[in-house]
């Protein structure tokens, strides 16, 4: 701490001086000198006495010693006064909150807490202090994290980061003692849901706090009257991600692993754990790529939040590579003309329109309305892309390469109203599923069904260029990706994902259980037709259910067309048969039926046949011998491992949320946001990752983008570098 500073401070007689204003505090700044406003936070015996503090220039260039403090300046419009060079200043109860912890009963603090430290109501000092601010948090002897007051058990999270910390830094590799003593810790009870609480505390998704904890030299989370250092939270972080990434490789997820899953792949900790290493070299395996551009900070912050529209771009600046793009900050200008130029900056400067995959008319949920926005333009508000719990997942560009290689030939307009810029057409969407309804959670079965019968009734018409169409439709519905971008390791010659085989079998459980399911559902109706009087109460296997009403109307509706029912049931002669379950092995059997593959075929160039094979060598009750699996297979009992189909259920409803499968014209099959038409495009806009889709105004003299998608076959530039041999050409489209 500067005791020149506290000196001084001590010696202020203080008090409310009504005749001194808010803009009488602040001395202007000297930005040739590098000149910031340090807070002294003086000492109270009583923590309810009035928080009393003076406010002083310095210059980052003479090393002064202070906190920089990192909070959440919250949502609320309730403020609470403190006394800044006697003067009243209203700031955040947050704020107030923060203050009151880290002060002393008998010994003052300079602090940096940019609610104060920079006059708000001052639009060019702000533009002149956002590029220090890197500086600000680098130089800072300590960066104190203030999370809030202790509440769901915040102290017992407190106590296991700072255990798994301590085993991390014992066992790195995390063998199996290490694992089992963090699985009996989390095992508590209490323990997953208070962490989970935890990590999504408000301040986790500010978007200004990457930039502050990911260049601070030492860290501290306070937490109530607890505190952890941020070193604890990386090791316990990378803990965890240890444990999972092992977890995942062996198939060997217990349910404490499933909920551990689920809290880290919600939390926005990655994001700051990864710039932290980037700026720190402590770059870590299972953490995100450890360089980013403007852009692919941009991609990676879209779940963070800020007060100030303008910030989702601004609060990056400081962690920009010298090399990369360069944006000078204007809070006089409105979000349309930032959004819109960054678009244009990015664009003329790297020769990407990647950020145009974030776009589109589908994803303005957001209010207030942007007035002014493009189409092709991103509203960057965390919530754009809608409400939080059935928002759709972001495809990030950075995990595809649909336009290769190849950088973007197009412009902007000086008013940043128009795009022009080169593009392919992969094709007119033709079918889409016009049946969705995104309200009933239980119509997961259903849209399954729905989605499998609307690819099996096109099955001859897909392109050739999308291969096998049963694993096409897979990597659909899991929006598959190489695993590169996470820096994970790289599984044969495919580059999949590590759990891509469990996911495998989990989709040909549930798809053929599904398909089963429709059978016992044609059969019932059948049945009840016989006598429309008897009550027969709905399936559990369906979302659709009715309360009263003769059987034939009770009985819940089927999805399958009949002309894909293979079997018809005989009402009269065959009896109901059971009700499937999804640890029957027949829902395996059905899959391959389903698709017409001969399990009886001796090649292993069918990843679906070979997981079979080291499924009946897993489970010594099962026919080692394929030849053998028709004519004995009702003899085998033990039921099918159920972990694979709920972990394909739960990345099916995450990643299809908000989204309908759709099939182009040209034969490819899609996955576009729920926004997205028949008689929509699905184009490929050079320079761009992903496919979007589009649709042509009225007048047929400009598209709108309605919003990014998924097109197996064109996703790493397979559609791109095939083009010429098929008679495409780059076209010169415009957007607005």
């Amino acid at each position: 701490m500067s005791k020149s500073m506290l000196s001084c401070c001590n010696r202020r007689k203080l008090g409310n001086s009504p005749n001194r204003t808010m803009q009488s505090l602040y001395d202007p700044l000297n930005r040739a000198a590098r000149e910031i406003r340090l807070l002294g936070l003086l000492p109270a015996e009583n923590p309810a006495d009035p928080i009393r503090c003076t406010l002083q220039n310095v210059s980052l260039s003479t090393n002064p010693l202070y906190i920089a403090l990192s909070y959440c300046w919250g949502t609320s419009a309730e403020r609470s006064s403190i006394y800044v060079n006697d003067i009243q200043f209203p700031a955040t109860l947050n704020l107030c909150a923060a203050l009151r912890r880290m002060r002393s009963d008998s010994q003052g603090g300079t602090l940096w807490v940019d609610a104060v430290c920079i006059n708000q109501a001052d639009n060019v000092e702000k533009s002149g202090q956002i590029p220090m601010m890197k500086d600000i948090y680098t130089d800072a002897s300590i960066v104190t994290v203030w999370l809030g007051e202790q509440e769901n058990y915040s102290e017992l999270v407190m106590r296991l980061i700072s255990v798994a910390s301590h085993l991390y830094e014992q066992d790195e590799n995390v063998g199996p003692a290490t694992h089992q003593a963090m699985i009996q810790l989390l095992e508590v009870r209490g323990v997953l849901p208070a962490l989970g609480d935890f990590l999504q505390r408000d301040w986790w998704s500010r978007v200004w706090v990457i930039q502050e904890i990911a260049v601070a030299q030492r860290g501290l989370l306070l937490c109530g009257d607890k505190a952890i250092t941020w070193r604890e939270f990386i090791n316990a972080f990378l803990l965890w991600t240890v444990m999972l990434r092992n977890a995942s490789e062996r198939s060997e997820f217990s349910i404490p692993l499933h909920h551990l899953d689920s809290i880290i792949r919600g939390t926005s900790a990655r994001t700051l754990l990864s710039q932290h290493g980037r700026l720190n070299g402590t770059e870590q395996p299972g953490l995100v790529n450890p360089w980013y551009g403007l852009q692919e900070m941009l991609e990676e912050s879209w779940n963070f939040d800020s007060t100030d529209p303008l910030d989702k771009v601004y609060a990056w600046i400081g962690l920009s590579n010298r090399t990369d793009v360069t944006i000078t900050p204007d809070y006089d200008e409105t979000p349309a003309r930032v959004y819109a130029g960054l678009v244009k900056c990015i664009l003329e400067q790297k020769g990407s329109t990647k950020l145009v995959a974030f776009t589109g008319s589908g994803l303005r949920e957001a209010r207030p309305i942007i007035e002014g926005l493009p189409s092709w333009a991103p509203d960057l508000r965390k919530e754009a892309i809608g409400p939080s719990g059935r928002a759709p997942i972001w495809l990030f560009p950075k995990t595809f390469t649909a336009s290769s290689d190849l950088s973007a030939v197009g412009s902007v307009s000086d008013d940043l109203k128009t795009l022009e810029v080169s593009a392919v057409k992969i094709g007119r969407i033709e079918l889409i599923d016009a049946s969705r309804n995104e309200n009933d959670g239980g119509a997961l079965g259903d849209k399954l069904c729905r989605w499998l019968y609307l690819v099996l009734g096109r099955k001859p018409h897909l392109s050739s260029n999308i291969g096998p169409v049963h694993d096409a439709l897979f990597r659909i519905l899991v929006l598959f990706y190489h695993p590169l971008h996470l820096g994970l390791p790289l599984i044969d010659n495919e580059n999949e994902r590590p759990d891509i085989n469990n996911l495998r079998l989990g989709y040909m459980a549930y798809v053929g259980y599904n398909d089963r399911v429709q059978d016992y559902l044609l059969a019932r109706h059948a049945l009840a037709g016989r006598n429309t009087t008897t009550t027969v109460p709905p399936s559990v296997e369906t979302s659709r259910r009715a309360n009263s009403g003769p059987a034939t109307t009770l009985l819940p509706e089927t999805v399958r067309p009949e002309s894909m029912t293979r079997t018809p049931f005989n009402s009269v002669q065959d009896r109901l048969p059971p009700r499937p379950t999804m640890v029957d092995f027949s829902n395996i059997l059905r899959f391959f039926d389903l698709w017409n593959i001969d399990i009886n075929l001796e090649t292993d160039s069918c990843a679906y046949l070979r997981l079979l094979r080291e499924l009946l060598q897993r489970n010594p009750t099962l026919p080692a011998d394929l030849s053998d699996w028709n004519s004995s297979f009702e003899e085998f009992q033990e039921p099918l491992p159920f972990d694979n189909t709920q972990r394909f259920i739960r990345e099916f409803a995450k990643q299809t949320a908000g989204k309908s499968l759709f099939v182009t014209e040209s034969g490819y099959l899609g996955l576009g946001l729920n926004a997205t038409r028949a008689d929509d495009f699905v184009y490929i806009i050079r320079g761009c990752s992903l496919p979007v889709v589009v649709r042509e105004h009225a007048g047929g003299d400009y598209f709108e983008v309605v919003g990014q998608c998924y097109t197996w076959g064109t996703m790493y530039g397979e559609f791109v570098e095939t083009m010429q041999t098929r008679g495409l050409e780059w076209e010169m489209m415009t957007f607005r």
